[in-house]
């Protein structure tokens, strides 16, 4: 067997461009780079350090207590402030979806929402399908309530795959179908709007619910905001 020195082994070096940046792109480049006690974190749905209006925060902060007073330490009603499940039912009613601040519920969390939903409707040992890939979460949460799952594969052109999913339907007794169905987390995919219409008519064609995840759709970029599977 042959024995190679280091030393023999010939050295090997990329040529890279020299690439020329001028004062207004290294300010920038530090702006956006700035180091703050937290590091940027991609696995999380939270804006970064600079999207954040601070000040504005805390002198609103300030405001309320203020105003408030030891009010702001008592229990509010169980569903959430009205003032705020008002303006939330205002929102959605601007896209498509009407709804009475009476059926919204303010939870401390989406997890706490999937988990409010999913005991609504399942019980122990009930089938639910959810999108593949998800956050990992969701499933943590299914699996905490002994629900069984079915990964329904998300299509890197439709959103989803609506075959997959009718198949499913039809072989097994599918309590609720969990989606995201605009800007689905990891893939970022929005669900095309003909493929909504259908998992709407497959869901009541089998009478299952349908528990959608919405919370992205307001990051779009097109002229048009994504429509939700209710609207």
């Amino acid at each position: 067997m042959a024995v190679i020195h280091e030393e023999n082994i010939p050295e090997v070096r990329t040529k890279l461009p020299v690439i020329i940046r001028d004062e207004v792109f290294m300010k920038n480049m530090m702006l956006t780079s700035k180091r703050t006690s937290e590091s940027s974190s991609f696995n999380t749905a939270v804006p970064g350090d600079l999207l954040i209006p601070q000040k504005l925060i805390l002198r609103t902060m300030q405001e309320v207590i203020r105003e408030k007073g030891a009010s702001l330490l008592r229990y509010y009603p169980s569903n959430g402030l009205e003032v705020l499940r008002k303006h939330i039912a205002k929102q959605m009613g601007m896209h498509g979806c009407t709804m009475n601040p009476d059926e919204i519920i303010i939870t401390d969390g989406a997890l706490q929402a999937l988990t409010i939903a999913l005991k609504s409707v399942t019980k122990a040992g009930d089938v639910v399908a959810v999108d593949s890939p998800c956050v990992f979460s969701v499933l943590e949460v299914m699996t905490h309530l002994e629900l069984k799952v079915i990964e329904i594969p998300v299509h890197y052109r439709s959103g989803f795959d609506i075959e997959y999913f009718r198949t499913a339907c039809k072989e097994n007794n599918i309590q609720a179908l969990v989606v995201t169905p605009n800007f689905h987390n990891p893939t970022g995919i929005i669900m095309k709007d003909e493929v909504k219409k259908e998992i709407l008519n497959i869901a009541e064609t089998h009478q299952l619910c349908i528990i959608e995840n919405d919370m992205y759709s307001d990051l779009y970029f097109e002229e048009q905001r994504p429509r939700s599977i209710k609207s």
